[in-house]
């Protein structure tokens, strides 16, 4: 790619910053010698001017190298079990969203400093996620009066009536994805689908956790 052009990073559209900063992290993932100017810049009119187009595309350019983090995570396999690679990338940028933007506002002096934070924030979605499986999967093997009362607390909770019958099939029956596909195949259709709407019911059931 060709030198950047001599004129104000402040006054540089965002698709041109976007290449620049995809050209930045390029080298960086390399270890050759760059210039993180264009990834700081981007990162600024995130975090201090919270602008959307440039949230598009920190998304656009990280999400590469998020996914990449994630098929190289300690806790992949068991972390595949239970949501799906979108899930998690789409995670981890919420949490760097709540981190840098809305909890406070946080500086990005380098690509360094940008990809610890987007570094930590896939961590967490991993583990958050592991810890609420296992807290639910706790639950479904407890004594049968906790069950019940876990059970009651989910009915209140959860409103869509295919999320209901799979939280019964999971939670109360304790079935694993596998088993609910081979039993119920004309309700749900594949493990994906199944994991897609359990990550939607354990963001509904952090309350009861």
């Amino acid at each position: 790619m060709d030198q950047p052009l001599e004129y104000p990073l402040h006054s540089m559209s965002l698709p041109l910053l976007g290449e620049y900063c995809a050209w930045e992290l390029t080298l960086y993932q390399q270890g050759e010698a760059h210039n993180d100017q264009h990834c700081v810049e981007l990162f600024r009119r995130v975090t201090t001017l919270r602008d959307p187009g440039a949230w598009q595309v920190v998304r656009y350019c990280f999400s590469g190298i998020i996914s990449h983090w994630l098929r190289t995570h300690p806790y992949r396999e068991a972390a595949s079990q239970l949501n799906s690679e979108e899930y998690y990338v789409a995670t981890a940028f919420a949490r760097f969203w709540q981190t840098t933007t809305v909890e406070g506002q946080v500086v990005i002096p380098s690509l360094a400093v940008a990809l610890h934070y987007l570094m930590m924030s896939l961590s967490c979605a991993v583990l958050d996620g592991l810890r609420s499986a296992e807290k639910l999967a706790t639950h479904s093997v407890a004594e049968p009066e906790q069950a019940e009362a876990l059970w009651e607390k989910i009915q209140h909770l959860l409103s869509d009536e295919r999320e209901l019958r799979l939280a019964y099939l999971l939670y109360y029956c304790g079935l694993m994805p596998r088993e609910i596909v081979q039993l119920y195949p004309q309700e749900f259709g594949d493990v994906q689908e199944i994991y897609q709407l359990r990550s939607r019911v354990l963001e509904r059931l952090q309350d009861v956790l």
